[in-house]
């Protein structure tokens, strides 16, 4: 007489036993078995995902605050982040009230934009009854590596310009106010460095309108011949009379 073989004698003759592979938890030899699938209990909570943090490692990421975007972060133990999604819009970074203690402003706290935008309005200096002009560095560089031009008018037709080959900083005529003068006349500046982070030459533009000795209209586009990443830029008055009065409003421009 032939015994039946029931499923126990099946697996006890053809499984010596089972183990867990990766990603995978439990195993035996012998009884019931269970297997658990490691990646599912992982999981925590609504929205999280998995991510790998080595090979055949991974973790899970949570789920990020409503309207944020998975970005990539090598700094991050899985590699991904959530972050605010980009609108290519502009963010105030900082804002300078001038006083009447200094003629230069240095500002290295740049962040990671495209490019930055600098406003200034309502600006005068302690220049007495003449005026000064506005000018510029990139990474403290005083070299001879500023390339630009600056043209504008003066209130009585008179047509003045400024090549700036090899200077060693940029500058827009008669932009800095003196102080004699009503806050109808201070001094207002748009400039632009574009692609500040690259790897090409440093692109700069910018308008203002100033009164010293007479309203001015001014125009400056020019290059810094480097392609490092400017970190840091300064501002001063090139007589060096003291910022009397005025805001800088740092941008960045994503």
């Amino acid at each position: 007489m032939t015994k039946s073989r029931t499923n126990a004698d099946n697996v006890t003759a053809d499984i010596a036993g089972i183990t867990a592979g990766t990603g995978i938890t439990g195993g035996g030899t012998s009884g019931t078995v269970t297997i658990t699938n490691d990646m599912a209990t992982t999981i925590a909570a609504k929205g999280d995902i998995l991510a790998g943090t080595a090979n055949d490692a991974y973790s899970a990421l949570t789920v990020g605050a409503n309207g944020t975007v998975l970005t990539a972060d090598s700094s991050e133990n899985t590699g991904l982040k959530w972050a605010t999604a980009s609108s290519g819009g502009m963010t105030l970074i900082t804002t300078t009230n001038f006083g009447n203690t200094t003629n230069t402003y240095t500002y290295s706290s740049l962040g990671s934009y495209k490019h930055l935008l600098i406003v200034i309005d309502n600006m005068n200096t302690s220049a007495g009854s003449s005026g000064s002009n506005f000018a510029f560095r990139m990474n403290g560089i005083t070299s001879a590596d500023y390339h630009f031009s600056s043209w504008g008018f003066r209130a009585a037709g008179t047509f003045n310009t400024y090549d700036g080959q090899n200077a060693t900083y940029a500058l827009m005529q008669d932009m800095c106010m003196n102080s004699t003068q009503g806050t109808a006349q201070r001094g207002v500046i748009q400039l632009w460095l574009y692609d500040y982070a690259g790897s090409t030459r440093k692109v700069y533009s910018g308008t203002g309108r100033g009164f010293g000795p007479a309203p001015t209209a001014n125009t400056i586009t020019g290059f810094l011949n480097t392609t490092n990443a400017i970190t840091s830029f300064t501002i001063f008055n090139e007589q060096t009379n003291n910022f009397n009065d005025g805001t800088l409003k740092l941008y960045g421009v994503s």
